[in-house]
């Protein structure tokens, strides 16, 4: 008996209970070229539970510049006063349209690049939990910033 109760509080003391994987990074997405067969390098997120398309980014070439579409996520209407801003080791504010329901934005490729960090970017656009997309480090947003730099 001593053991059962040796055992059962070893592990009720033990137990810790773990936060949920963040499985952020494996919400990007990267494609080089479309279906149509252009040559678009896209950056993809999608929902936590990959079953929409959270935002695109694609580059504009003539002005080295990302443009970052987001679609939301359905739970709160988008609306032409809201705003897109992106977290890393400082913030940008980007330059903000309402463009065919979505809020489209675009931040300067080197900038993006310069606020990047190993610690992950955050997203910052209208949702239903009221807080930033955490997007882990981004890595196909950051490989699009690079190719738009060129």
């Amino acid at each position: 008996m001593r053991t059962v109760v040796g055992a059962a509080l070893f592990i009720v003391l033990s137990y810790q209970p773990m936060a949920a994987a963040d499985n952020s990074d494996d919400q990007w997405i990267f494609r080089q070229t479309l279906a149509s067969g252009n040559d678009e390098p896209t950056a993809i997120f999608l929902s936590w539970d990959y079953g929409a398309v959270l935002s695109r980014a694609t580059c504009d070439r003539s002005t080295h510049e990302l443009v970052l579409e987001y679609f939301g996520d359905g739970a709160i209407p988008l609306k032409a006063s809201d705003e897109l801003t992106i977290h890393g080791t400082g913030t940008a504010r980007l330059a903000t349209q309402f463009v065919d329901g979505a809020l489209q934005g675009r931040i300067d490729a080197a900038l993006l690049l310069a606020i990047s960090d190993t610690d992950g970017l955050e997203i910052d656009a209208p949702n239903e939990m009221g807080e930033p997309w955490h997007t882990g480090r981004a890595e196909p947003l950051q490989r699009l910033a690079r190719l738009c730099q060129e």
